[in-house]
């Protein structure tokens, strides 16, 4: 997207008008290859364009169906149809980038009305050397192509409601809203995410802002500004509660931390890419830096409505994912306690200024009994033993390390020269039968 992807054409950006009128041709000659085919819903009071995005799904033939024929082939039949000069294919799941003539405005007629439809192919005037970018993203099924439109709509919303719900455990991408694990998200964070849905209905509904508004463009940035901030989570920290200390980026398990801070504060406390978005999207940067500030001095939205921990139970409840996030917390609780268990519990209480081989054969040994559970002088110790949910106790198993140290030290001794006094006996009696059968 931006019309960057040939750097040997000029693709200067589009005026409004240039763009309505090439966005609407294509979108009428695609409609004849395939049954559907849109534009994302365009941004507030947006001036110019840096390319065309078409997003189409149901190919009427198998020349247009990536499902059918090789996806180079498909790009060149539609380069063919909409006389591209020069195409890219791009990666699986990337859409095909296509070069097109500049236009002339007289080599198109429009009907006039609220839903212009062009009647002639667009015709470039003669020595014409800029061109456009059009992106053809080609959706598998009609659920891919239905959540693409919803995702993409209204250009920088999902940004500015990402600002808001991503600190009460939600995240929405290009395949559906998560829900995240609070534990987990620092040290993982695709593994925290629980998928909840990809139904834009339902997720609309979850959030609390209006449907049937969103499926329409909205006519002015405050428009779009008033309704992001119409989500149920939104809410902004008071000047006398802004910490220069705070975290940046998501708030951890704090409820009390899940506010809009907004200007040059907020800015400060912003994740990263939230930050690159400010140099690179005029939109996101005025929510920030103007609305939330401006809000806040209105003394508008200045209580928390709900909590993050309400918001899971809710998700639970709405969308059936207690379980799996229940499982998902004890399997990464377990992973993370073994791991704890090994590298700090017993390979930290066995000395390092031990000979390197005894420490070595003493951990294996401790290793065989608390985590294998072999027997220690004819049972199984107390330490070895987990509880229900498969975790040990550190001060039982730090306790018992401490007390047999130096016997767990000569049984793994003991052990690891046994099996190397049999390994040598093994080695020789091979070499004997190797010996026996030379003529």
């Amino acid at each position: 997207m931006g019309g960057k992807a040939f750097s040997q054409y000029d693709t200067p950006r589009m005026p409004q008008a240039v763009y309505r009128m090439v966005c609407d041709a294509l979108i009428s000659h695609l409609r004849l290859y395939y049954t559907e085919v849109k534009s994302p819903i365009e941004a507030p009071e947006k001036l110019d364009h840096g390319d065309v995005d078409l997003l189409v799904h149901g190919p009427l033939q198998s020349g247009f169906d990536p499902a059918k024929t090789p996806k180079s082939e498909v790009a060149r039949n539609i380069a063919h149809e909409i006389a591209a000069q020069e195409w890219l294919v791009g990666n699986t799941g990337q859409p095909i980038n296509f070069a097109i003539k500049w236009p002339s405005h007289a080599g198109a007629r429009v009907h006039p009305g609220p839903n212009a439809v062009v009647t002639q192919d667009l015709v470039a005037e003669e020595g014409e050397t800029r061109h456009i970018q059009l992106d053809v993203h080609i959706c598998h099924s009609y659920e891919d192509f239905r959540w693409e439109y919803f995702h993409s709509a209204h250009g920088d919303l999902w940004n500015i409601l990402g600002t808001t719900i991503r600190k009460f455990g939600l995240t929405v991408n290009n395949k559906g809203m998560y829900l995240r694990i609070p534990d987990i998200e620092q040290s993982d964070r695709k593994k925290s995410m629980i998928f909840l849905t990809a139904d834009p209905v339902r997720i609309l509904d979850f959030l609390g802002v209006d449907k049937i508004k969103w499926f329409q463009p909205f006519d002015t940035k405050k428009e779009m500004f008033e309704y992001a901030t119409g989500c149920r989570m939104f809410w902004i920290k008071e000047e006398s509660e802004l910490e220069d200390g705070e975290l940046e980026g998501d708030v951890v398990g704090e409820s009390n931390n899940t506010s809009q801070t907004g200007g040059e504060t907020g800015k400060k406390h912003l994740k990263h890419n939230d930050r690159q978005r400010m140099g690179k999207r005029p939109i996101f940067k005025e929510w920030i830096l103007e609305y939330i500030p401006q809000l806040r001095s209105e003394g508008k939205f200045l209580k928390q409505l709900i909590t993050r921990e309400e918001v899971r139970d809710e998700a639970f409840a709405t969308f059936g994912v207690e379980r799996v996030y229940t499982e998902r917390l004890t399997e990464w609780k377990l992973t993370t306690h073994n791991d704890q268990l090994w590298r700090q519990i017993i390979k930290g209480n066995v000395p390092e200024d031990m000979d390197p081989q005894r420490r070595a054969a003493t951990i294996r040994e401790i290793k065989s009994i608390i985590v294998n559970g072999e027997e220690f002088e004819g049972s199984v110790p107390e330490a070895a033993i987990k509880d229900a949910e498969g975790f040990h106790d550190f001060a039982k198993v730090t306790e018992f390390i401490q007390q047999n140290l130096d016997h767990l030290t000569d049984i793994g001794w003991k052990k690891q020269q046994d099996r190397a006094i049999e390994r040598m006996k093994e080695s020789a009696a091979k070499k004997s039968r190797g010996a026996g059968v030379q003529p």
